[in-house]
C-alpha cells in the first residue's frame, strides 16, 4: 500500500483506459468494495504523475507536462 503496509488481496489481470490510451496490468480485487483498486504501476506505464490539491482536487496529468527546474 501507499504507507507500505502489506495486505492480502486476489489480483487481476486488467485493461485500463486513460483517454484512447489502454495498457494491461495488475488490478487488486475487493471483496468489501465496488472500485477497482490500480497501483502505482499503472501511472508509470501512462506516463501520469497524480496530483491532489485542496483547491484544485485529484488531478491526472502527463509527466512531459511537468516543467521541471
Amino acid at each position: 500500500m501507499a504507507d507500505e503496509s502489506q495486505i492480502k488481496m486476489l489480483t487481476a489481470s486488467a485493461d485500463v483506459t486513460v483517454g484512447e490510451e489502454t495498457k494491461t496490468g495488475t488490478a487488486l480485487l475487493s471483496w468489501t468494495s465496488g472500485p477497482i483498486l490500480v497501483g502505482m504501476k499503472f501511472l508509470r506505464m501512462f506516463e501520469r504523475a497524480l496530483f491532489i490539491s485542496e483547491g484544485a482536487g485529484v488531478m491526472l496529468v502527463k509527466e512531459t507536462s511537468i516543467n521541471t527546474p
